[in-house]
């Protein structure tokens, strides 16, 4: 229905062809490309700009949890030293 809306084409006569329905999806893409990667773009943006928050939220975590591991060896080594000195 959509592509002989979209396109003036029938499709749905004869035989079901994955291929004809291929084709036909690609034509309607191709007719609104421009209009759907606008409409997709601010989506894009904002994806990315969250994206790069969170990383830079886990690089964050991953330095902190570093430095928690290297506090708790020197306070273990501290604590044995303590024991066998």
């Amino acid at each position: 229905v959509l592509a002989k809306e979209r396109l003036g084409i029938d499709i749905q006569n004869g035989e079901h062809s994955s291929v004809v329905d291929a084709k036909a999806t690609m034509l309607l893409y191709r007719k609104v490309k421009d209009q759907w990667e606008k409409e997709l773009a601010p989506r894009r943006y904002r994806a990315e700009k969250m994206k790069e928050k969170n990383k830079a939220r886990f690089d964050q975590l991953r330095r902190e949890v570093a430095e928690q591991k290297e506090q708790l060896r020197v306070q273990q080594e501290k604590h044995l030293r303590g024991i066998y000195d």
